[in-house]
């Protein structure tokens, strides 16, 4: 098992696990939204995305975070101005950004490393930016599988916004903000033996990289 870089080789199998995550009704466990193939391969040429790679060298996961640059190009950043946010939005968009914005990893026995290829790609991504804004689904169903590790890092909710998906339909997100020094003071101080294990598990696969 181990955590590395993803490549354009690795699409069809994105797109599969994409497909075993696909929303059947109950949020429980978490599901995945948005990207086709074009979609990824952009990922994989501007943003920050790892892969859990199982034994068999399949992948089983996957975590796409974006820099400040790919998420100012990006269609969620020109909605900005459609989000109900609870803030002034000005002084958090003056800062260097980083979007999470997909995590995705089978059912089963390889769960665990969810948090480990999240975490990877997310220190991968805030080596240059200040915070991390990412959403999560609030309704008609609420996708909690991202909110725990979220408010581990202080996250807040700073605003919602209204969105539709293909094969999906409308629905309402929850707009959040993490700073990067809240992250780095949690880095530097896990909370527990699991925590200290996701830690360095991400050190090791980006000093690696």
């Amino acid at each position: 098992m181990r955590l590395r870089r993803a490549r354009l080789d690795d699409v069809p199998a994105m797109l599969e696990v994409k497909r075993s995550l696909r929303f059947t009704g109950s949020a429980e466990g978490g599901f995945l939204l948005g990207s086709d193939a074009a979609g990824y391969r952009a990922h994989l040429t501007d943003s920050h995305c790892w892969v859990i790679e199982g034994p068999d060298t399949c992948v089983q996961g996957f975590a796409i975070v974006q820099g400040d640059r790919a998420f100012r190009a990006s269609e969620v950043f020109a909605r900005r101005g459609d989000v109900r946010w609870q803030l002034d939005p000005e002084p958090v968009l003056a800062l260097r950004l980083a979007w999470f914005e997909q995590l995705a990893v089978r059912r089963g026995p390889y769960r665990r490393w969810g948090a480990a290829v999240a975490y990877t790609a997310l220190r991968d991504a805030m080596h240059d930016a200040d915070a991390l804004l990412t959403a999560t689904v609030q309704s008609p169903v609420t996708n909690l599988a991202a909110v725990p590790y979220l408010e581990r890092f202080g996250g807040t909710r700073v605003g919602r916004i209204d969105e539709v998906y293909p094969d999906f339909g409308p629905l309402v997100s929850d707009i959040w903000l993490v700073r990067g020094d809240a992250m780095e003071a949690r880095h530097a101080r896990p909370h527990g033996a699991a925590e200290t294990w996701v830690r360095d598990t991400a050190d090791r696969a980006l000093s690696s990289a």
